[in-house]
């Protein structure tokens, strides 16, 4: 019985691998997820003044500095997420701000 997929060597001479996919779906869903976090992050900026007056009714000490510091984190996360650099940090530290979105403007009204 012969191999239906021999493998194949890249300009080095080493064996190129394809990725399965699980992994296909894996890259794509982080792709999807880090642009959604690109794209709000950079409304914080983009629509800072829309953002800043809903930061306001959250009541949040400082909501100038926090709709920007929010900004970052989710343009940062989104970028770092999307690019497969430090996945799991990132998708830790925007999880963390779910939770905080969650809880200061869902379950806080």
């Amino acid at each position: 019985m012969t191999d239906t997929n021999p493998p194949t060597f890249d300009a080095a001479g080493r064996v190129r691998t394809q990725r399965s996919r699980r992994e296909n779906w894996a890259v794509a869903i982080r792709w999807m997820a880090g642009i959604v976090f690109v794209v709000f992050g950079a409304g914080k900026y983009v629509n800072h003044a829309s953002e800043l007056a809903s930061f306001r009714g959250y009541s949040l000490p400082a909501p100038a500095v926090a709709v920007y510091a929010v900004g970052a984190i989710e343009v940062i996360g989104g970028l770092l997420l999307a690019g497969g650099v430090l996945v799991r940090v990132a998708a830790v530290v925007l999880a963390g701000d779910m939770v905080g979105a969650i809880v200061v403007s869902g379950l806080g009204r």
